[in-house]
This record gives structure tokens, sequence and C-alpha cells, in this order.
């Protein structure tokens, strides 16, 4: 079995939907410490982070089989025990598909990375190489704030990396005829 190597996405946006939104979401396409951030100040849930479009390491052929999926965030929180996910999902064709893989743990007060899924977990979906090879797969991440107290957590960089076969390839075979 093969992998593309951890690789970072190409775009990432801050999706609409509540109170509380990401800023600088670009930021997590580099791996640095500039980062986004997500100020919350109640108990709420934030508006999706999204990360798509990766140009993979190592090319996925056509016709591999989609082994596992794995998703590595490196985020922290300025106070302990307040935001944590509500929803890691991956992104297929633009949308937050497939099993919840939310840590369910407070994000550390340092720079930490968090990982999900795993070289033979699908998060529950059939997935193609088309997809995984498509610019709208990716993953897409919401937070909840646990305590009512201010505090905004810190998102460095996300990775992604595809485990995978390569189609079997062989000789051909060719039909001799004889000819009298």
């Amino acid at each position: 079995m093969a992998d593309t190597g951890w690789t970072l996405g190409s775009t990432a946006t801050a999706i609409s939907g509540s109170w509380w939104s990401f800023s600088n979401p670009s930021n997590v396409l580099t791996d640095n410490t500039s980062a986004a951030s997500l100020y919350m100040d109640s108990r709420d849930e934030s508006e999706a982070l999204q990360v798509s479009n990766f140009a993979w390491g190592t090319a996925i052929p056509s016709g591999a089989t989609i082994n596992g999926v794995e998703v590595r965030v490196r985020r922290y929180c300025s106070s302990t025990g307040d935001h944590e996910d509500l929803s890691m999902k991956l992104l297929v064709a633009g949308t937050a598909s497939g099993s919840n893989y939310a840590a369910g743990v407070s994000y550390p007060t340092s720079a930490a990375t968090q990982d999900y899924g795993g070289a033979a977990d699908l998060w529950g979906l059939s997935l193609t190489e088309a997809q995984v090879n498509a610019s709208n797969f990716g993953m897409a991440l919401t937070v909840i704030d646990g305590n009512a107290g201010s505090d905004t957590s810190y998102y460095e960089a996300v990775w992604m990396k595809i485990h995978f076969t390569a189609a079997a390839s062989g000789p051909t075979v060719r039909e001799h005829i004889q000819y009298p």
C-alpha cells in the first residue's frame, strides 16, 4: 500500500452559519506559526473551517483503490478546557460527509497536532481516486465552546494523507491465431 505523504491543502474557507467566524483561514495552508483564529465568548458552536484542493505529493493513479484517509490539525486554545471539536468530517464534492471524528477533548494551551482517521479508515464512505483527486475534496471542522468565558483557538496547519493501492497491472494477453 502506498500513500501520498502529509500534504497541505491549497484552499481554506470559513463557511458562514453562526456568530463565530474563523479569521484568516488561509493561514492553515502553510506549515508555520501564522494561524487562523476563532474567537468565541459563549457556549455556542462555530461556523465550519473547510480545507480542500490538496496537491498530493505522490500522485494517486487512475483506478487506484482508496484504503484510508488521515487528517492532521495543529491547534491550541488560549484557555484550558474551552474549545473542542464539534464535528470533523471529510469534504466530498464540497459537502461534509462520512463519520464524525470530533476528538471530544479540549484543545491544549500550546500548539499540538491532533490526528483523525487512519491508513485503513474510510470514514464510513466508499471513496474513489476521482473523488480524492477532486479540488473540492478535503476536511470540514466545526468547534464548540465548552465554557461561558471568552477565548480564542488557533489553527496553524491542516494536512491530509491518502492511503491507496494502485490498480494491478500485468502482461497483456494477446490472442494468437494460427492460419493454415
